[in-house]
């Protein structure tokens, strides 16, 4: 699913950059600038990376079925130091 919306994206970009190409009568540079917008535009989306986790699903084997959550939430609890670097806490 994340895939079609950043061909679409992507796709779209590049439309929008042969349009604007031939605007600006340079199509490499249009489809240049397009080319950026459109996948910009795709990853926006599809939500980000691909490797980020999915909801109802473990990004890696220590955080099966919970999902993306962040790194304080499983080290709470897991009972490990999140990572905090501030003195005198």
């Amino acid at each position: 699913m994340k895939n079609d919306k950043l061909r679409v994206g992507i796709a779209l970009g590049l439309a929008i950059g042969t349009a604007f190409g031939l605007a600006m009568e340079n199509i490499g540079a249009g489809i240049a600038i397009g080319m950026a917008i459109g996948i910009a535009f795709g990853a926006a989306l599809s939500g980000g990376d691909e490797d980020e986790g999915e909801a109802g699903k473990g990004s890696s084997p220590d955080s099966e079925d919970k999902g993306h959550q962040g790194l304080g939430r499983i080290a709470a609890e897991k009972n490990e130091d999140p990572g905090d670097d501030r003195d005198g806490a």
